[in-house]
């Protein structure tokens, strides 16, 4: 459910939904209902007030229609980046409002309801205008913040999900070897062994030597979840490649090398 409101939230087109659902509709009733009602006021006329009101639903469907046909038609066919289109959308919303709430202004004056009427009603838009830039911003704000929480959330709990149900799960590990100068790239189940001689860490592949830049710690850590053990201080043995294991604890490979199992790794080869 979580992600699908994130999925639902983070959809390019919702920002527009959001905008004409809510701003166009809510902005539009509200802001022309309150200018409106106090220009009658006053004017004295509060009786028109609602033979008008139908005209206002009208109105306003047609403008916010229009509007939806410019914002598809123009962010479709224009390349804009983020901001550019949010600049676009505020910029063509606040026509639109100003356009419906002239097209009540001038239709009242044709309607013989007198000079007066028009001069209250433009007052009065000037004194909500700023207040619709106001709630347009708040609620961008509250919409940005929103997602970003629904992200965050989805983020960590689906990655502690994907912990819970792979808790074993093999991290993908290749190993760069290197020999006469050239780096060769492995993955771990290739290395048959890795021993140390004089300071230098050696993995062997198909009888052949590489050499590694690793320490054996690291090298144990790493190898732990694929079928490698350390058998001692300096050597790690894939089990796949262990041929036999003789008495006192030495493992034989299939390259017939042996190797002594050190007293503090037995316990491995006890459990086996």
């Amino acid at each position: 459910m979580m992600k699908k409101l994130v999925r639902f939230l983070d959809n390019r087109s919702f920002l527009l939904i959001l905008m004409i659902s809510f701003f166009i509709y809510s902005l539009i009733f509200f802001s022309a209902y309150r200018v409106i009602f106090l220009a009658f006021v006053n004017e004295g006329n509060i009786q028109y007030l609602q033979e008008h009101i139908m005209f206002i639903i009208v109105t306003s469907t047609l403008t916010s229609s229009i509007f939806v046909i410019i914002i598809n038609k123009l962010i479709q066919t224009r390349k804009m980046n983020k901001h550019k289109k949010i600049l676009f959308v505020l910029i063509i919303l606040m026509t639109t409002i100003l356009f419906n709430q002239g097209l009540f202004a001038f239709s009242m004056t044709i309607l013989d309801h007198g000079s007066d009427f028009l001069v209250n009603f433009l007052n009065q838009i000037n004194d909500y205008f700023l207040f619709n830039f106001l709630m347009l911003f708040s609620l961008l704000f509250f919409f940005r913040q929103t997602l970003m929480f629904f992200k965050k959330f989805l983020s960590k709990a689906e990655m502690l999900q994907s912990m819970k149900d792979s808790p074993n799960t093999k991290e993908k590990i290749f190993f760069h070897l290197f020999k006469l100068d050239k780096e060769y790239i492995f993955e771990p189940e290739q290395i048959d062994y890795i021993y140390s001689h004089k300071k230098n860490k050696i993995a062997c592949i198909n009888n052949d030597s590489f050499f590694i830049k690793e320490t054996i710690e690291s090298l144990e850590n790493k190898l732990r979840l694929f079928n490698f053990i350390r058998i001692n201080r300096s050597v790690i043995v894939n089990r796949a490649y262990i041929k036999e294991i003789k008495k006192e604890y030495l493992v034989k490979l299939k390259n017939n090398e042996t190797f002594k199992v050190s007293s503090s790794k037995a316990y491995h080869f006890d459990k086996n």
